[in-house]
């Protein structure tokens, strides 16, 4: 009895580390989002809106793998984020492609 007791400690403990690290990398994760959020002000040409894009990707996909379990507070934030990010990168696209004229094979298509 002394014995399985001791196990049953020791999954709890093992169980509440394991929480702990997640709950670390989700408040790391959401801190990075912001600034990722803060970030797309400081794009300034389509090359930098592309290096930003495949740095979000990475970013997003090293949480993916991480397969931290979220409660449904914590998915919501994130995906509050994700749509701001989302609204901002269409405005930061738009306001890019606005700036640049139609190359003239284009022009003369249409």
């Amino acid at each position: 009895m002394k014995k399985s007791s001791y196990i049953m400690i020791a999954l709890f403990a093992a169980a509440a580390l394991s929480s702990c690290d997640g709950t670390k990398d989700y408040e790391a994760y959401v801190e990075r989002l912001k600034a990722e959020e803060a970030a797309i002000g400081n794009i300034s040409d389509e090359a930098g809106y592309a290096a930003y894009v495949g740095h979000f990707v990475e970013l997003t996909d090293s949480f993916a793998r991480l397969d931290v379990k979220l409660d449904p507070t914590q998915a919501d934030e994130i995906k509050q984020i994700n749509m701001r990010i989302s609204e901002r990168m269409n405005a930061k696209y738009a306001e890019l492609t606005a700036t640049h004229d139609a190359p003239a094979d284009t022009v003369a298509s249409l």
